[in-house]
């Protein structure tokens, strides 16, 4: 099931209205979230999540904020569905863009879409701590396990201001890249 959410051009905001789209049955239902008491003030986002969560469905399909970026939008329905209770869905944002091109955000835990560089910079890792025939029973996750859990404690130390300045150079090179 894929929730659709509309919105109201003439007054530029979020409308109300929720469309759910069935994909099997292609019907178009109206619902409209109310208020939760697990939440004090719940935002456009929080009713966007609670809906895809009472509704169980896997996927939700938005277009382009007119003040909000796609990894704003993305970033601000995750942090709404981290608020979610328990059990909290596998979901899927879709941001369309006007060009007809569309942004996917996994929401909550998932595998991360690894670039071509990060996969090569993994394997040669593997296979220089495999050369060691120590480590033959090693798998490329446990080399993801030890780089993360190093990543942790650099966080939580005096390291934290050196290994964030390294993550926001990863991010500008991304960034220059589009």
């Amino acid at each position: 099931m894929v929730v659709s959410f509309a919105q109201d051009r003439s007054a530029r905001q979020p409308c109300p209205r929720i469309d759910i789209l069935p994909p099997s049955l292609r019907l178009r239902k109206k619902v409209n979230p109310s208020r939760f008491w697990w939440f004090r003030r719940p935002t456009f986002f929080d009713s966007i999540v609670v809906t895809a969560q009472r509704l169980e469905s896997s996927r939700i399909v938005c277009g382009l904020s007119n003040k909000l970026t796609p990894d704003e939008q993305g970033k601000l329905t995750g942090d709404a569905w981290e608020r979610l209770p328990e059990p909290k869905p596998r979901l899927v944002m879709e941001v369309r863009l006007p060009n007809g091109v569309s942004r996917e955000y996994y929401l909550g835990p998932h595998l991360p879409r690894l670039r071509n560089q990060d996969l090569e910079l993994l394997h040669r890792l593997w296979l220089e701590v495999t050369s060691d025939p120590k480590f033959a029973g090693a798998h490329h996750y446990h080399v993801i396990a030890v780089a993360l859990e190093q990543l942790e404690r650099d966080l939580k130390s005096e390291r934290r201001s050196e290994v964030l300045e390294m993550l926001w150079q990863e991010l500008q090179k991304r960034a220059s890249r589009r």
